[in-house]
């Protein structure tokens, strides 16, 4: 009976050690993960692609060239806190020209849209945001 409460004991330390080292274990993954997310904060935008036929108000009957463009964008650029979202604090106004050709009459003109590049981003709250 005796080796049989030894064994038991054995065994119940045995899985709390397995336990612990388990759970330092996944705090280890999760400073990892809270360091990755921390070097990802948000300051600095993104280049993103965006379609330039919104930009130059482009009808249905209209193909535009190129068809989209590149421009920095704060929008998951980065990571920020509960309720706040990674949006610009600066921007720089420039000026992009387009081909647009219409379907209908084979013609061709150049337009131009005024847009706004993001320079820099930071964490700003939803609620200031809505403003």
């Amino acid at each position: 009976m005796c080796r049989g409460l030894v064994a038991g004991w054995a065994l119940l330390l045995a899985l709390l050690c397995a336990g612990a080292e388990h759970e330092r274990s996944r705090e280890a993954m999760l400073r990892s993960h809270l360091a990755r997310v921390h070097e990802f904060s948000c300051h600095e935008p993104q280049p993103r692609a965006l379609e330039a036929e919104p930009l130059v108000n482009a009808r249905s009957d209209e193909h535009v060239l190129p068809p989209s463009t590149v421009l920095h964008r704060c929008k998951d650029a980065g990571c920020c806190g509960a309720r706040q979202v990674c949006a610009p604090l600066n921007s720089t106004p420039i000026t992009l020209w387009f081909n647009v050709s219409s379907t209908v009459s084979r013609m061709w003109d150049m337009r131009s849209a005024e847009v706004l590049n993001h320079t820099h981003c930071s964490c700003q709250d939803f609620s200031e945001l809505r403003r």
